[in-house]
């Protein structure tokens, strides 16, 4: 069995709300999850990865924030 991660915090808000409230279960927005993450198998790469992460903390590096900065930058924005 391979090591998965835990699903984030930020797949249990509804997004689609104007509170963005907290749900007791997994939003029914993110049903489709190989439509962003990648499915995994114990295969052999069919091409280099060579992709370099870029984090703006060392805080980041350990897990997901997006739970916690989904607002960063909305104060700049104008009505």
């Amino acid at each position: 069995m391979p090591n998965l991660t835990a699903i984030p915090a930020s797949h249990y808000k509804d997004l689609r709300a104007e509170d963005q409230k907290d749900l007791p279960k997994l939003a029914g927005a993110r049903f489709n999850c190989s439509q962003c993450h990648a499915p995994q198998s114990e295969t052999k790469p069919l091409v280099k990865n060579e992709f370099t992460p870029d984090f703006q903390s060392d805080a980041e590096k350990s897990g997901s924030t997006l739970a916690e900065t989904l607002n960063v930058g909305n104060d700049t924005l104008k009505d």
